[in-house]
């Protein structure tokens, strides 16, 4: 192969990359401004629904919500008072001595005749 037709090869070969680099930037260049336009439409949308929760009032809270804080409360407050009551017993317990033998518990219960009838 003589010299200027290599040349030539390599021109045309890196002419037909700059080519395709080009294809490749001006694809790249369309996606990225169908991404912003996607992030556009996201942002809008998270700033409709901030604006929309920041006009709506925080402390409304439905009938059926407050019953069941209420009822929860209850249950709290019961639960106190049954934490002091076993307080309060575990304390009279270890305060009376154990017993130093208590009497055997039978293993099977007294045989008694059967009625006649």
């Amino acid at each position: 192969m003589p010299k200027g037709q290599k040349k030539e090869d390599l021109n045309a070969t890196v002419l037909e990359n700059l080519i395709q680099l080009q294809k490749l930037y001006a694809d790249l260049a369309e996606n990225f401004a169908k991404t912003s336009q996607k992030l556009d439409s996201l942002i809008n949308l998270f700033e409709s629904t901030a604006k929309s929760f920041a006009s709506q009032p925080q402390s409304e809270e439905n009938e059926r919500q407050k019953e069941i804080t209420n009822m929860l409360n209850q249950i709290l407050e019961q639960d106190k008072i049954i934490a002091k009551g076993i307080t309060i017993i575990e304390e009279k317990i270890g305060a009376i001595p154990p017993q130093s033998e208590t009497p055997p518990i039978p293993a099977s219960p007294i045989e008694k005749p059967l009625p006649k009838f």
